[in-house]
């Protein structure tokens, strides 16, 4: 029953984010009240540096709902024995867009596995459907938002996001820049 429910709202939620509801969205309070949402364990501390005075977006909340709650539960299930989960929020250098990241100091990724976190059905948690970053990557290309992923095994994994201000400013691409970068 759980999986059912999870694929129908894989489902609808990719047709919202194409209908595009667009409102206006205060990044800083939505990163906020996703991290106080959230259910982080004891033994992960949570590092929260957002910074005064961010634009309000008009864009689609359920898509960076939707977003910051699965990267968020990735980085939490990174992390089975504890850790830190640094969520950072700011304005682009070129005050174009805002740039979100959330980084743990999990298990990391191999590079195989980084380049398939994007399909659909893929996970390495066998409770899951693999749909949430696939579900990101749908908003990231019908938002015009990009996508960076940075990961070593043992390492950890970051997650950044570009959202941009102007709605035409982005490319919608996703990829991934592995150590060293």
């Amino acid at each position: 029953i759980d999986k059912v429910k999870q694929i129908l709202h894989a489902a609808n939620s990719v047709k919202e984010y194409r209908k595009g509801d667009l409102i206006s969205v205060d990044v800083k309070e939505l990163e906020e009240e996703r991290l106080s949402d959230a259910e982080i364990p004891a033994n992960v501390e949570p590092l929260v540096d957002l910074a005064q005075g961010l634009p309000r977006l008009v864009t689609d909340a359920r898509a960076i709902q939707d977003a910051i709650d699965n990267l968020i539960d990735n980085a939490v299930k990174a992390m089975p024995d504890g850790g830190q989960l640094a969520i950072t929020g700011k304005l682009a250098e070129d005050s174009r867009a805002i740039i979100l990241r959330i980084k743990d100091t999990g298990v990391g990724m191999t590079d195989d596995v980084r380049e398939q976190i994007w399909e659909a059905f893929y996970s390495t948690n066998s409770n899951s459907l693999g749909l949430g970053l696939w579900l990101i990557q749908r908003a990231a290309v019908e938002l015009n938002w990009t996508i960076n992923v940075i990961s070593k095994p043992g390492q950890g994994t970051e997650f950044v996001v570009e959202l941009p201000i102007d709605q035409g400013g982005g490319d919608g691409r996703s990829t991934d820049t592995g150590p060293g970068r």
